[in-house]
């Protein structure tokens, strides 16, 4: 398979303090910058994670988590793909899986799932010159394997594994590698994730990778699958005479969206984060079977919308607090005194569930600041 994409390259975060300890930052979300310089461009991305321990969560800062050494790729265009020299038509994406057809000597042939192992297609990011230019930079992706994620409760959450070459190069290096230097798959999602403000871009034909520690494709492994169903119970949608559990079908687009705010602690839902690398929270939701269930006894953090914290009970980075760091959420200071009012009017039912926009809840152990 081999075609186009055109790919956007974000100021890089680097990682974090590890979980259980703060060891102070200027502000949240401070962090160096770091890049890649192949043929004396420099490329740079975003790193933003997640990773699950033992029942609860270990949260941190980076989003979509793809780079390049250091490149963030998103909105890989699903046009003009190929198959072994032969371009695929009407490329979508079921799920995780890709899918498309092939016009081969006059007969229309179905590709889908593992039919792209051993595919790889072009693509342009953007990166700067030694004098601050932006210049195209053209890869080459390669899928090497495609399969389902032995991290996932389902099987329709596909694991890629990826590797890239620079143009003129033979040299495969991994798509997703952390901190470490371990390689991990990444996963595919229909459109891509702002990196500045955190907000899914339904952008059509277009699609986007999450490696496996990003926080994208870890709200996915937890079970908030995007594409996927679930059902929502609520005796409070029963009327006067109607009494009783009532029960609708619902998308967990929005489940997986107030996910990834969770995840990075994005309480204002404009794409800050208020957590460090490692921090460990528990959650659970408002499903029927809950797809997350309460484990552990701590003290309750927020309940999360798609746009962010409907409430605030506490932050988990309790040092900052300490240091007199504290979200206020608008652009102005009688928004920010009016959202302050609003969270501390909320706060004695946050944990409940019982508002109807609400989604998820957070907790964590307050116990370890102290």
């Amino acid at each position: 398979m081999r075609g186009m994409g055109k790919a956007t390259i974000i100021g890089a975060l680097g990682a974090l303090t590890l979980a259980g300890c703060y060891e102070g930052m200027a502000q949240p979300g401070d962090s160096e910058e770091r890049g890649l310089i192949i043929q004396g461009i420099q490329l740079q991305g975003v790193f933003l994670q997640g990773i699950q321990l033992q029942g609860t969560k270990l949260q941190g800062m980076r989003l979509q988590g793809i780079s390049l050494q250091g490149i963030k790729i998103q909105g890989v265009v699903l046009q003009g793909l190929k198959i072994q020299g032969v371009t695929l038509q009407g490329i979508t994406l079921q799920g995780m899986k890709l899918q498309g057809t092939q016009l081969i000597d006059g007969e229309t042939v179905e590709r889908s799932g593992t039919d792209f192992i051993g595919s790889s297609f072009d693509l342009t990011v953007d990166g700067q010159d030694e004098n601050a230019n932006t210049v195209e930079v053209p890869l080459t992706l390669h899928i090497e394997d495609i399969y389902p994620s032995p991290d996932a409760e389902t099987d329709d959450v596909l694991a890629y594994e990826i590797s890239y070459s620079v143009d003129g190069s033979d040299e495969l290096t991994p798509l997703c590698v952390d901190e470490y230097g371990t390689s991990w798959p990444a996963y595919v999602f229909e459109g891509y994730w702002d990196p500045e403000t955190g907000d899914h871009i339904d952008e059509p034909d277009t699609i986007s990778f999450s490696c496996h520690f990003g926080v994208v494709a870890k709200c996915a492994l937890w079970g908030y699958r995007p594409w996927a169903e679930s059902t929502d119970c609520d005796n409070k949608w029963s009327g006067k005479k109607k009494k009783g559990k009532h029960c609708k079908t619902v998308s967990l687009r929005d489940h997986h969206q107030a996910c990834t705010r969770m995840a990075r602690a994005d309480y204002c839902g404009n794409g800050e984060p208020w957590t460090v690398n490692g921090t460990a929270i528990d959650i659970w939701d408002n499903l029927d079977p809950e797809i997350q269930v309460r484990e552990a006894n701590w003290d309750i953090e927020a309940e999360w919308t798609p746009d962010g914290a409907w409430c605030l009970n506490d932050i988990r980075q309790q040092g900052w607090k300490a240091e007199g760091l504290y979200p206020a959420c608008g652009d102005s200071v009688k928004d920010q005194k009016r959202w302050k009012k609003r969270m501390a009017r909320r706060s004695n039912k946050c944990g409940t569930l019982k508002n109807d926009d609400s989604l998820l809840v957070s907790s964590f152990d307050g116990d370890a600041w102290e």
